[in-house]
């Protein structure tokens, strides 16, 4: 009786595994829903779970079809499980720190970068500026007059060119600089910057999702953590030659009647700003 009861017992713990092993192997063959996991039947058009629809959702931003709560290409949130990750990670104070911390070495970077920087002075022909016998300096006069009377831009005295000319005193290395988080030294600004990449990097590594949840929610948690990464370019383009001869803004130095006694040209700056999440 007793082996009997043993018998049975094995059987009986047989069916139970081989019952779970068969509904694991049936749930993941199963289609199922890329919002939230949910298991879909053949012939639906939404998930019951979420209300999903199986054929995506167009992004409002990027317009790519996404099967996900997040866009795959431009991570905005597309329905109300995305929108419930981004609380949940606001109000994470280790993301919040995160994002405290990325903002600050943005800050550190842009302003070393600034400092590193020299001002690019251009000058055509490659001469400097030649003195003007009288009869030019009068011809010059003459054309002042002339375009003032027409309202052309006319650049200002050369001496003032010459002092804005000028390249500015680089700041010192030693010298403090400014920070939204405090003020130090370039060297204490590198230092500070090495520190804050390693606290960043340990503080991505602890968001961690809680393993138990569907694939689909823990990759909302970690898509709603994603770090917003801003780059700035900023291009500098002509917009004028200033010649020495009568201080006139042309478009190119032939324009003028004297470019062999050379001149300047004067850029404009146009700052770009991307945005990217990492």
């Amino acid at each position: 009786m007793q082996l009997e009861a043993r018998q049975n017992q094995q059987a009986e713990r047989y069916e139970e595994e081989e019952a779970r092993e068969y509904r694991t192997r049936e749930f993941a063959n199963a289609p199922r829903c890329g919002f939230c996991g949910g298991e879909l039947e053949a012939g639906d058009a939404f998930c019951v779970e979420c209300g999903g629809p199986v054929a995506g959702k167009a992004c409002p931003q990027c317009g790519t079809v996404s099967h996900r709560s997040f866009c795959p290409r431009c991570n905005a949130p597309l329905d109300a499980l995305a929108r419930q990750a981004i609380e949940e990670a606001q109000s994470d104070p280790r993301y919040v720190r995160a994002c405290q911390l990325a903002k600050e070495l943005a800050e550190i970077e842009d302003t070393i970068a600034t400092m590193d920087e020299e001002a690019v002075t251009e000058t055509s022909q490659g001469h400097a500026a030649a003195e003007l016998d009288e009869q030019d300096r009068q011809r010059a006069m003459r054309y002042q007059q002339l375009f003032a009377a027409m309202k052309i831009p006319v650049a200002e005295k050369a001496e003032e060119q010459r002092q804005e000319a000028a390249p500015k005193a680089a700041r010192k290395k030693d010298a403090p600089i400014q920070f939204s988080f405090g003020t130090c030294d370039v060297k204490r600004a590198v230092e500070m910057y090495k520190e804050k990449v390693r606290e960043l990097n340990a503080t991505l590594s602890s968001m961690i999702p809680d393993p138990a949840e569907p694939v689909e929610l823990q990759r909302n948690y970690l898509s709603a953590r994603k770090m917003p990464v801003y780059t700035t370019k900023v291009v500098r383009s002509r917009q004028g030659w200033v010649c020495n001869f009568c201080g006139c803004t042309h478009s190119q130095p032939s324009e003028c009647t004297r470019p062999e006694l050379g001149g300047k040209w004067i850029y404009g700056e146009s700052t770009i700003v991307t945005k990217h999440y990492e």
